[in-house]
């Protein structure tokens, strides 16, 4: 066949549905005008009297050949046809064509045109199967993908591409569409994705239109990433490395080398030398002082090494932590001011500033161990057993013994730390009370609650748990009340 036109679209598609994909030839021109100044068409650079022949639809014989059956299709029309589609307009499983034409010689003429294929009216017993993919691991049109129709006695065998344009400024519909002649089944359909998925479905009904989503609903599948990172086909699905690996990991470093570490940049620049000098920086040449400080004036050592903190503590020699104590003695312990501060003990030391063991006298004596009470035999504070302060009154007569009046005779030692000794004195026999109060009115202690004889008597309190203070001793009985008071320092 030869088409002696400049053919703007070129489209394969079966418009009989016979299996055999015919050939659509849109022919035109660039328009311009004619030698006798009428519109027409430039031939190389020269002007033809004539707008171009018709578009021409070719029949595929099955053998090889094709038959120019434009005459009696209805597309014999001598338009300026720029471009062609193919698409089943009226879905009844037949191609139908849209072209676009530019001006011609007759202005009724010069319209786009849709042509419906009416060959499936004329021949109704012609079965057909249309295919329409949606991608999901692949792009959502499904472009690049191949469809096959086959029979397994080898009656049928066909093939489609989904692309995403064809013919000059034109796109077809992504729908493909089969003939089947007269079979009521076809055995198998495979898609092939671009995403390397083979997908199969069986046993297919014709007449219908297949909606297929990628991996979804098949029969079988196969060939999903024989090899990784590729295609059944062997196309590298992902990115190819700077070592022209296919999902390769190696990339260019910042001095451009593939799969560097970087490590031809030492931080000046790529293959240049590294840091210099003590700090450590490009092109540097400051030296450390003598105590290692960069480009220092030695200003760190103050007598007692580099970066050594200069003589201290109170002897001002290197390293000291010496300090004064209490008693203004450098490095001292604070003996030197220590001792007895309790102006009522036997070793009182008038000089102490820190608080030191007090020693003081035993009970009813002084600190040179003299008696210091009174009464008893002989009026020097020893009882009949020589006890200084002692109760044992078996020596002296009834008369001497009985007191003469209800009283209290003494508090020894008082001030006192932490026992104290009252005695006092019955006339007759009687309920006696003696307790012990603190300057809130507040009961400290009980030391005598019963009856007791006439007579003389001597108890002690221990307060070594009471707070230093002023403390009332009040002796009561049945007819009179005595008070007196205590002193209690720690």
């Amino acid at each position: 066949m030869t088409v002696e036109l400049i053919g703007w679209g070129v489209i394969f598609f079966d418009f009989d549905n016979d299996g055999d994909l015919d050939l659509y030839v849109a022919n035109g021109c660039i328009s311009g005008t004619a030698n006798d100044g009428q519109l027409g068409c430039t031939w190389n650079s020269g002007f033809s009297t004539e707008l171009p022949h018709a578009n021409i639809l070719f029949s595929n014989n099955g053998d090889g050949t094709f038959m120019d059956v434009s005459d009696f299709s209805g597309l014999a029309n001598s338009y300026l046809t720029t471009g062609a589609a193919i698409g089943d307009i009226n879905n009844d499983g037949f191609y139908d064509i849209y072209e676009v034409n530019e001006l011609d010689s007759s202005p009724s003429s010069n319209h786009c045109r849709l042509y419906k294929n009416n060959f499936g009216e004329i021949n109704p017993g012609i079965r057909w199967i249309k295919v329409k993919l949606e991608g999901v691991a692949s792009n959502r049109n499904a472009i690049g993908s191949r469809i096959y129709i086959s029979q397994q006695d080898g009656v049928l065998q066909q093939i489609r591409e989904i692309n995403s344009g064809e013919s000059y400024s034109s796109q077809s519909s992504y729908t493909a569409s089969f003939g089947t002649g007269s079979l009521a089944l076809i055995d198998t359909l495979k898609i092939s994705w671009p995403s390397g998925l083979v997908q199969y479905h069986y046993n297919i009904d014709p007449n219908q239109t297949h909606y297929i989503v990628e991996g979804q609903n098949s029969d079988e599948l196969s060939c999903l990433f024989p090899v990784e990172n590729y295609d059944c086909e062997g196309n590298c699905l992902v990115e190819v490395d700077c070592s022209g690996e296919c999902g390769g990991i190696l990339v260019f470093d910042e001095c451009g080398v593939c799969g560097g570490s970087g490590s031809n940049d030492t931080g000046c620049g790529c293959f240049e030398a590294g840091p210099s000098g003590c700090d450590n920086t490009c092109g540097s040449t400051l030296v450390d002082d003598a105590c290692g400080v960069c480009d220092g004036d030695g200003s760190d050592d103050v007598g007692c090494g580099c970066f050594v903190a200069g003589p201290s503590g109170c002897d001002n020699t290197c390293g000291s932590i010496l300090e004064d104590d209490a008693c203004d003695v450098c490095g001292g312990d604070n003996t030197t001011c220590t001792g007895c501060m309790h102006n009522v003990a036997c070793n009182y030391d008038d000089n102490a500033l820190i608080g030191g063991p007090c020693d003081y006298a035993q009970e009813n004596y002084d600190c040179d161990g003299n008696c210091m009470l009174t009464g008893g035999e002989n009026d020097d504070g020893y009882d009949c057993n020589n006890v200084c302060g002692g109760t044992d009154t078996s020596c002296l007569s009834i008369e001497n013994s009985i007191p003469e009046n209800f009283s209290i005779n003494s508090i020894h030692p008082n001030p006192f730390n932490p026992i104290v000794t009252i005695t006092y004195g019955i006339p007759t026999s009687q309920y006696t009370e003696g307790h012990i109060y603190n300057l809130s009115g507040e009961l400290v202690h009980t030391l005598i609650s019963q009856y007791q004889s006439a007579g003389n008597y001597s108890i002690e309190w221990n307060a070594f748990t009471k707070p230093s203070g002023i403390y009332i001793f009040i002796l009561k009985s049945e007819s009179d009340v005595q008070s007196q008071k205590l002193v209690l320092l720690k």
